[in-house]
């Protein structure tokens, strides 16, 4: 089912750049924001099941957009962001190995939480203490890729950059 006319709002307060229009799909969690200076699609409560559904929406939008308009899709930026939360210990063990000991050590009591931003020239990865849920961790990660990149392409990239993370942190996503 499309979009209702109550599904879609005219945004016409901020700069030139912040307006547009967004158009909402209640049913499936989503939010396109069509803007003159870009787009933005958002979609909640995903995992790597609904990928396929995820990819056929956003391409559906994206490409509605470029058929009825001039526009040229340029570099295409990618956020995931999910939190974390231990079964078996405490969230602040798998924040532990990113605490610079010198930092640690400017005082006696033990670190109660922590962030790491790196930053790279077309990366980003975050890892944080929940500020949302208890005992967890907030883990986000950005990538930008080309205007040529597929959607399937930076899927399977987002999905390796995710399994990679998790390595890194010593985690396994919990199937049940």
């Amino acid at each position: 089912m499309g979009p209702r006319v109550d599904d879609v709002d005219a945004i016409t307060t901020g700069k030139a750049s912040e307006q547009g229009f967004t158009i909402k799909l209640p049913l499936k969690r989503v939010t396109f924001f069509f803007g003159p200076a870009s787009c933005k699609f958002t979609r909640e409560s995903v995992d790597w099941q609904t990928s396929e559904e995820t990819i056929a929406i956003l391409d559906a939008g994206i490409s509605a957009l470029v058929r009825s308009s001039d526009v040229v899709m340029g570099r295409k930026n990618t956020a995931i962001s999910l939190h974390l939360q231990p079964k078996s210990l405490p969230f602040i063990a798998l924040l532990t190995p990113f605490i610079a000991p010198q930092l640690a050590a400017l005082d006696s009591e033990p670190v109660s939480t922590m962030a790491t931003v790196a930053k790279w020239a077309h990366r980003r990865v975050t890892i944080d203490g929940s500020a949302v849920i208890a005992n967890a961790v907030f883990l986000r990660f950005e990538r930008e890729f080309p205007s040529a990149a597929t959607f399937g392409e930076i899927a399977g990239q987002l999905r390796k950059d995710e399994e990679d993370l998790f390595k890194l942190l010593s985690v396994e996503e919990d199937q049940g």
